[in-house]
């Protein structure tokens, strides 16, 4: 799902998993293994087509694993939470300063190569993850449901 502040969000497919502990490039949070190689992997993909890396934010990744985590506990697989929520009013809830914002969200992947090969190969996640407007992300990662959110500051 993605959205620009004044412009209907387009919904889009979903799908996602695996861990252990590595730093961010650069410093910053310890990152599950998965996590820190789909980053790294997905920021190598940008740069192959001329689109900057995405810059890591905690606070972005807080409001991913939240919603990784809800989707586990509250067994439902959507971006919108049962009680309506977007991800943009996630990140409004969080205090998140945005222009526009966009969610890919999977399950059942094990490896950070794999969500990102799964994202490639559909148009709508793909869109997500090539749009070169986009500044920030973070990724949340819990019992193999991924969720990563792009935000254009």
């Amino acid at each position: 799902m993605n959205a620009f502040r004044g412009v209907q969000p387009a919904i889009v497919a979903l799908l996602c998993s695996g861990c252990v502990s590595a730093a961010l490039p650069g410093g910053g949070a310890e990152l599950p293994a998965e996590v820190a190689r789909f980053t790294s992997l997905m920021n190598a993909h940008r740069a192959s087509i001329g689109c900057p890396s995405l810059e890591w934010d905690e606070r972005i990744a807080m409001v991913a694993q939240s919603h990784s985590e809800d989707m586990v506990t509250r067994r439902f697989r959507t971006h919108d939470d049962p009680e309506g929520r977007s991800p943009g009013d996630r990140l409004d809830g969080a205090g998140i300063v945005w222009s526009a914002w966009a969610e890919n969200i999977a399950w059942d992947l094990p490896t950070g190569d794999a969500v990102l090969n799964s994202w490639l190969g559909s148009p709508e996640h793909a869109a997500n993850l090539e749009n070169c407007s986009f500044t920030n992300h973070g990724v949340g990662l819990h019992r193999e449901h991924w969720t990563h959110v792009f935000v254009r500051r």
